[in-house]
């Protein structure tokens, strides 16, 4: 605060009955400070001129003092703008967040804000779909009826991008009661150890609507760096006006390399996912 109210250079003013202005910054406004010699009559007695920005001046500071004492806190938009990696160049410095952000626009330039887009993962309209071989027969399909995340993009620096996605393990579905209650047992994916399959990106590459995108899966409690094909979706008015984003990516794993080993004679050891996601713009 002290560094706000150091008055700022004189201003001259060719032609004019008050050739030097002073001015100095303050929380609320920007306030001139005309020399007190000016304000003065020829008798001596000070004009109703110097009475109003003499008022003014002590308000202002009255509140500058008021500003000062208070503690620094910040919105909730302004703590994510510092965390967020779409926005690590946009910071704002303790003495700036002082300010109302009409306020601030004097301080220093702008700089350029990134292209990010934030989506919040709509479940509802949302895929996971697994498929693993059976007896050496035939492939069978199940889902995974619940899915939950956040997907950022930059479309000016794809690399900035980022997912981070959960998939609980309560929500496997086989259409078969019996099955999924074995499915969700310590010989499969035992959902009381370990409740969600998850995936935490730390590498986005590609460009246009197609991207490899590399992160930490996490199955049984073992994690592994996979990498990705996704191919991102257009997007598109939701019937409340909502924008909405999204994309699918398939992939193959084997649930051996995550400690899934039960009936191997029965169950093929490759399981391919399709993961269809659909996110809300925030």
């Amino acid at each position: 605060m002290t560094q706000l109210l150091q008055p700022l250079p004189s201003l001259k003013v060719p032609n004019s009955p008050f050739p030097t202005l002073h001015f100095s910054a303050t929380p609320s406004l920007l306030v001139s400070q005309v020399s007190p010699r000016l304000l003065v009559g020829k008798k001596g007695a000070r004009s109703s001129q110097g009475t109003a920005v003499s008022n003014g001046m002590k308000h202002a500071h009255g509140q500058a003092g008021k500003a000062a004492a208070a503690p620094i806190r910040r919105t909730p938009e302004q703590r994510i703008q510092r965390r967020s990696p779409c926005l690590s160049d946009f910071q704002l410095t303790d003495h700036e967040n002082i300010l109302a952000p009409s306020d601030r626009s004097f301080l220093r330039p702008r700089p350029h804000r990134p292209q990010c887009d934030t989506y919040q993962i709509d479940p509802v309209h949302s895929s996971v779909v697994f498929s693993i071989k059976h007896a050496g027969v035939t492939d069978f399909i199940g889902n995974f009826n619940e899915i939950t995340g956040t997907a950022v993009f930059d479309a000016a620096d794809p690399s900035k991008s980022s997912v981070e996605l959960a998939v609980p393990v309560q929500s496997v579905d086989s259409r078969h009661p019996k099955r999924d209650a074995h499915l969700k047992s310590p010989d499969f994916f035992n959902a009381e150890k370990f409740p969600a399959v998850t995936f935490k990106s730390t590498k986005v590459e590609g460009s246009g609507d197609v991207f490899q995108v590399t992160g930490d899966f996490t199955l049984l409690g073992v994690t592994k760096s996979i990498t990705v094909e996704f191919k991102r979706g257009k997007e598109g008015k939701g019937m409340e006006g909502e924008i909405r984003g999204g994309g699918e990516t398939r992939f193959t794993l084997k649930r051996s390399d995550y400690g899934m080993t039960f009936m191997p004679d029965m169950l093929g050891d490759e399981v391919s996912l399709v993961i269809s996601v659909e996110g809300i713009k925030q």
